[in-house]
């Protein structure tokens, strides 16, 4: 994957997890067990009281992470540690750290919590639309700074 990582945009990765993260959301409301969700809603507190960059970036990637793996699907979780494995291997994933003013982190943590609510709540339809907004917010500001 390290070459992939090399050759793909931030565009390129989030066109992926547009088609994938939603449907992960989803399945996560439906099929998460009591243990996954009291695991989930403490990720969830944790990228709101991150003080820093570098410890929102943890609590995201282990927040998005959670909801992979409470969709209890092998293939998708595979597929999701391979985009997890490009992103974090990316040359221009020092960028992403670099876009994130404090307002946005923090309308990304209350885009979070709504998504946390719905899967929490077992509703996945709220799960994929927050998913998909919450994903859509993380690829504008991206595209942002890039062309900023």
């Amino acid at each position: 994957l390290k070459s992939l990582a090399l050759r793909v945009s931030p565009q390129e990765v989030m066109e992926v997890r547009l088609q994938i993260e939603p449907a992960l959301a989803g399945l996560a409301a439906l099929r998460a067990n009591d243990k996954a969700r009291v695991v989930f809603a403490q990720a969830t507190a944790a990228t709101l009281a991150a003080k820093n960059q570098p410890s929102y970036d943890a609590a995201d990637d282990i927040f998005h992470y959670k909801i992979a793996e409470m969709a209890q699907n092998p293939l998708f979780l595979t597929v999701y540690e391979s985009i997890r494995t490009v992103r974090a291997q990316a040359s221009w994933a020092s960028t992403r750290a670099a876009t994130y003013s404090p307002e946005i982190t923090t309308i990304l943590g209350h885009q979070h919590q709504t998504l946390a609510d719905a899967i929490l709540n077992g509703d996945a339809q709220a799960a994929t639309q927050a998913m998909t907004i919450h994903l859509r917010c993380v690829s504008d500001t991206l595209l942002q700074a890039q062309e900023g």
